[in-house]
């Protein structure tokens, strides 16, 4: 067996075992507890499930790392992640949608430039609505209609295809964050919970405020789902964080 699968193998064992209580046989000493079996890694395929608890990772950890629901495969086996936060972005490429030009010009801004040798680092650049020229801003316009007409006429069976790929290779999806706060119309917030459910997720996730949760809320109690907000803060002395609720 490979370096990678005996690693993988040995935290896996050592952490089931710290979560599995003492046996006692009936001469009152203490015996140790028989140890589960590990159907996924004996097929073969990725498991983050130890003690019975679920470790799972939003795919955004690879957002320096090449996209794509393939990739996303990749680093899961290589980090032996069997559940995960899927990024929208990365699952409607997938599905055939089309560019979404923001990428692009966040592509061409500038690089903060890096510290000279014995200088203290710059501060980090500041989060803030983006500014764009109006020939940026009509291309976006374009991209939003294009957009909602792809999602509008979706075969949601392509859905089922992509799930189906995650799964061969020992991955679920929990959550789905496809950001509804982004989509112009009720019809696309919809969509977006169709989709996060036939992935098989339980739950879409979005940055909002609580008067577009209020908008959204009607919808994941229509699927039977869960709407989770993310609300990033800039922290004194922590920088960004992330908090789920």
């Amino acid at each position: 067996q490979s370096r990678r699968e005996f690693l993988g193998r040995s935290v896996a064992a050592l952490a089931a075992a710290s979560f599995l209580p003492s046996a006692f046989s009936c001469t009152g000493k203490s015996v140790a507890a028989p140890a589960p079996v590990d159907t996924a890694a004996e097929a073969g395929k990725v498991n983050s499930k130890f003690g019975g608890v679920q470790i799972g990772t939003i795919t955004y950890s690879w957002r320096s790392m090449p996209g794509g629901l393939e990739n996303i495969i990749k680093y899961c086996q290589e980090a032996n992640i069997s559940s995960i936060e899927l990024m929208g972005g990365d699952l409607e490429a997938y599905l055939g949608a089309p560019e979404n030009p923001m990428m692009k010009f966040f592509r061409q801004q500038a690089p903060q430039p890096a510290a000279k040798p014995g200088e203290k680092p710059a501060a980090p650049r500041r989060m803030g609505p983006p500014k764009f020229t109006p020939e940026q801003q009509a291309e976006i316009d374009k991209y939003k209609e294009e957009v909602k007409a792809w999602r509008l006429g979706l075969d949601l069976s392509k859905v089922e295809g992509a799930r189906k790929l995650l799964s061969d290779a020992g991955i679920s999806v929990h959550i789905v964050k496809m950001q509804p706060s982004d989509m112009g119309s009720d019809e696309e917030v919809d969509y977006a919970f169709k989709v996060a459910k036939a992935m098989g997720a339980k739950a879409v996730t979005d940055e909002i405020n609580l008067e577009t949760a209020k908008r959204v809320a009607p919808f994941a109690e229509k699927h039977g789902m869960y709407m989770a907000s993310i609300i990033i803060c800039n922290m004194p002395k922590k920088g960004l964080v992330a908090i789920r609720s």
